[in-house]
């Protein structure tokens, strides 16, 4: 004989199941997301633009010794570079790149430093430029390559008993407050690898991007361990090493509200506010303004983008401001 059983859930069991659905449903779908930003901001290579103009060391006159870092998952490529005679032979200076092809994108700010009498040293991070690596990784990829590149550069005897001074901007200040030195030159740093959330919340509304904070932060966790989620407060705070950040009132790529400038105290570092510039205060207005346009030109595709490129001025765009890299080497100085 069969029995025919049939038992009806309860309510509250019915609402629960469904709660769990859509809960589960909405987890699923942030960790997919998160996935996808990060994917567009570290789960790829940074090579040179074929249409864009890279100045080089030979165009600022400067001497280049090509430089081999060894680092913890590939070989980082990058350059000693110095200009005429070695005027500081007590410090060294580090250059960390931001987001991109590499330190090939700052030869005008390299070459300002060497003019001034320094030796700094350059190199490109994991995926990036000229160092092998499939892809960029993260954020906390930049503060590995920066450590390393200072153990490397405190064991060549040229350099013996210098202070290493590391100057940065955007993801490659934020490597250099973490990684720090002898002292620290920040241009537009974000506080925390959360700032990757901001920048999706310019194509997405705003309260999923801030939704994905703590996947982002578990991507970095599983990628780096505890320290891929490093913020640059609680870096600075562990150190006494003097400090000078420089921000843009009107950076939109790391707005002032999630900027390392905001988050370390008054009291931790000497500080610059740059009026009326944005996510390149060492530049002027009016190369800042060039930079815009041709970012909006990516855009354009084909023929058209390739002939804006070749009448783009990539000189003009490079300008730089000469009262912020005044403040730099006041800093730099004084150290």
């Amino acid at each position: 004989m069969t029995i025919l059983l049939s038992a009806a859930l309860p309510a509250w069991e019915i609402a629960v199941i469904a709660i769990a659905a859509v809960l589960a449903f909405i987890i699923l779908f942030l960790v997919a997301i998160g996935a996808i930003v990060h994917h567009l901001g570290f789960g790829h290579r940074y090579d040179r633009n074929p249409l864009y103009t890279y100045f080089s060391a030979e165009d600022f006159g400067l001497s280049a010794e090509p430089v081999l870092v060894p680092s913890k998952r590939t070989t980082l490529h990058g350059c000693i570079y110095s200009c005429g005679a070695d005027a500081h032979k007590d410090k060294v200076l580090i250059f960390c790149h931001g987001l991109g092809p590499g330190h090939c994108a700052y030869m005008t700010e390299i070459s300002y430093l060497c003019r001034l009498g320094y030796t700094v040293i350059a190199t490109d991070y994991c995926g990036c430029g000229e160092t092998p690596g499939k892809k960029a990784r993260g954020f906390y990829s930049g503060v590995i390559a920066a450590e390393d590149t200072v153990r490397f550069i405190r064991k060549d005897p040229r350099f013996a008993g210098r202070k290493v001074i590391l100057v940065g901007h955007s993801w490659g200040a934020y490597s250099a407050i973490c990684a720090q030195g002898d002292g620290v030159v920040s241009i537009s740093a974000p506080d925390s690898p959360s700032i990757l959330a901001v920048t999706a919340g310019s194509y997405m509304p705003k309260f999923i991007a801030y939704a994905l904070k703590p996947v982002l932060g578990i991507i970095d966790l599983l990628t780096f361990g505890s320290k891929g989620m490093t913020k640059c407060r609680k870096a600075a705070m562990r150190t006494s090493v003097p400090m000078l950040l420089i921000h843009g009132e009107m950076d939109r790529a790391v707005p002032l509200k999630n900027s390392a400038y905001n988050a370390i105290p008054d009291t931790r570092a000497t500080k610059f506010l740059a009026p009326g510039k944005y996510h390149n205060p060492y530049n002027t207005v009016s190369a800042e303004t060039k930079l815009h346009e041709l970012s909006q030109a990516g855009t354009l595709k084909g023929e058209a983008k390739e002939a804006f490129c070749k009448t783009f001025d990539f000189t003009a765009a490079t300008e730089e401001d000469q009262a912020v890299m005044q403040r730099i080497a006041d800093f730099l100085e004084k150290i």
